[in-house]
């Protein structure tokens, strides 16, 4: 019982210590949006600001079969897209790629609310918004914006080291968001209901 309390204090500590860093990378975000009054620092910085939000104000986890692999994988996940070596000016296709994966981001976490977790986790069924049409938004906006980062930063005369590094990290961040969308589907009650409810995963008509 002791060591249950102790864990739950610790996720407790990490989640207002991550919650605190997406507010400042939220701020940041921010003033970049007013340097550069530029449409995407303004959609991460609400998506930034709704995360460090979120991190706090969630249902408590239900499931009893978390690993801290798991939580590994997730965080990894979040933290890899950094590794991306992103060019001073994106092209704009690849920008715009990128202001429809964060929007999508950031309808997904309106609609999750109290939902959401970076780990997977069961806090709960989302139905309206995004959830209404594929199974996991969040994900498939993320990766919308890591595929920009990778594909925007692609060398137009030959190929450098640094393609080489971003396609590694992107395949990692796929591999990532396959393993959380499989593990969330066995933890959460529920869902093998509203699996035919929403049928798609990520891609419509796709899987």
């Amino acid at each position: 019982m002791q060591k249950s309390q102790s864990c739950a204090t610790d996720l407790h500590t990490a989640s207002i210590v991550a919650s605190a860093c997406w507010l400042y990378l939220a701020f940041q975000q921010g003033f970049h949006a007013l340097e550069t009054r530029t449409i995407l620092p303004i959609l991460l910085a609400a998506e930034s600001g709704l995360v460090a939000y979120r991190m706090i104000a969630r249902r408590p986890d239900r499931a009893s079969t978390q690993s801290w692999q798991m939580r590994w994988v997730a965080w990894a996940s979040v933290l890899l897209p950094l590794l991306i070596h992103v060019r001073t000016r994106i092209p704009l296709p690849a920008t715009v790629i990128a202001c429809l994966g964060t929007a999508l981001t950031v309808w997904s976490l309106l609609a999750l609310g109290e939902s959401f977790g970076i780990a997977p986790a069961d806090r709960g069924l989302a139905y309206k918004g995004p959830y209404r049409y594929l199974r996991h938004p969040m994900y498939l906006g993320a990766l919308l914006i890591a595929g920009a980062a990778f594909f925007g930063s692609l060398s137009s005369d030959a190929l450098r080291w640094s393609d080489a590094w971003n396609l590694a990290v992107f395949i990692l961040i796929f591999a990532c968001a396959i393993y959380r969308i499989r593990k969330e589907e066995g933890l959460i009650q529920g869902y093998s209901a509203y699996t035919k409810i929403v049928r798609w995963r990520l891609i419509p008509g796709v899987w």
